[in-house]
């Protein structure tokens, strides 16, 4: 999955991305010092997805919270979260994560843990 290591966002603003699941193509044949091509990675019934924006890593509450349980096999999952809901986000720095949780409960995968910075809003301060 290429995607930022760092993300930014302005209170007050829509706020949301996709993420495309991808997985090492096992039957690609590479030369040596090669990466391993991706291919996508189905998502399936029942799994479910979560996103979460803390302060800190150990904090209980969350500033930010998305859960999607997948309808029918993809290999996107998009977030998004509404106006009202970064409103309250004050600006600083915070830690995200994206959790994959399969449907038969017993497999967690932590998909990404990276920064968010929030701005604050000129127009709406």
């Amino acid at each position: 999955m290429n995607r930022p290591t760092i993300f930014e966002m302005y209170r007050g603003d829509t706020f949301g991305y996709t993420v495309s699941f991808t997985t090492p193509d096992e039957t690609a044949v590479v030369k040596e010092g090669e990466e391993v091509p991706e291919v996508p990675y189905m998502l399936q019934t029942g799994d479910t997805v979560k996103f979460g924006v803390k302060v800190r890593e150990r904090d209980t509450e969350y500033v930010l919270y998305s859960e999607t349980v997948v309808g029918e096999p993809t290999s996107d999952v998009e977030f998004s979260f509404a106006p009202e809901d970064t409103a309250q986000v004050k600006p600083g720095e915070y830690i995200f994560e994206m959790e994959l949780t399969c449907d038969d409960g017993a497999t967690v995968i932590t998909v990404f843990q990276y920064k968010l910075f929030v701005r604050g809003d000129i127009i709406h301060d």
